[in-house]
């Protein structure tokens, strides 16, 4: 036996001491210190996950699959994916995966985004994966989004403007919200553009869906945020002259 491949088959040892079991027909995964298991399907995750950490969880499904044990690594592969709702991991799982059941494979990890306690990071996989589902979510979860995620919110708008534009606009407001109610002059700027790239979507609205229309909320904002003459006169450079 060639070291590499000793090597790979004490490591495997190790990781079957280690314990991989199956219980319920749900793969649960004992590791030294860890108790991690996938939820099961249709149940909602637990606010307080534990965690894998991303290079463990690597090497082990490195490993898996090099011993030949698909259906581990498939399910480190999923348990990594249902934390960290990475496309790539997503990607990963779904490639290695029988033909006939990937479309349920991905039906299962959009309804798994769609209930994963960190909205930004599931707007961040579904405005690729599914735009409709990400706007929906926009509309249901629009409490928990902060604007000052705008690294992963900026983005997400501009995948929804053409069909979405009321997700796109609620985005829009949310980021120059932040910026306004912290009164963040260095970034009135961004504030701004968010609220002129919102301003170009309004024809595009039929229904407000239960969201404050455009003119109500530019009332709102000239109302409360009356006084930042900073953010006024970078307003009525571009053209939105909202204060009366």
């Amino acid at each position: 036996m060639g070291s590499n491949t000793a090597s790979v088959a004490l490591i495997g040892v190790d990781i079957a001491n280690e314990g991989f079991t199956y219980e319920s027909g749900v793969r649960g995964h004992f590791w030294r210190g860890d108790l991690v298991r996938p939820p099961a399907r249709g149940a909602a995750p637990r606010r307080s996950q534990p965690t894998i950490p991303v290079a463990r969880a690597r090497a082990k499904v490195d490993i898996l699959d090099r011993l030949g044990r698909t259906e581990d690594a498939q399910a480190v592969r999923w348990l990594m994916f249902t934390t960290s709702l990475s496309a790539g991991i997503l990607d990963e799982y779904l490639g290695r995966l029988p033909e006939v059941v990937v479309a349920e494979a991905r039906q299962r990890a959009i309804a798994t985004a769609c209930r994963h306690p960190d909205v930004h990071q599931s707007l961040h996989l579904l405005a690729e994966l599914c735009p409709d589902i990400a706007a929906d979510l926009v509309h249901k979860r629009l409490s928990e989004i902060r604007g000052d995620a705008y690294f992963v919110l900026r983005p997400v708008a501009g995948r929804l403007t053409e069909r979405h534009p009321v997700a796109a606009i609620l985005l829009y407001r949310r980021m120059a919200d932040a910026v306004l109610r912290r009164g963040q002059s260095p970034h009135y700027d961004h504030a701004v553009r968010d609220l002129v790239a919102a301003e170009r979507l309004v024809p595009n609205v039929e229904d407000w869906l239960g969201h404050p229309p455009q003119e109500a909320y530019r009332q709102q904002v000239a109302t409360v945020h009356r006084q930042k003459r900073a953010f006024w006169e970078r307003m009525g450079r571009a053209g939105l002259s909202w204060r009366r």
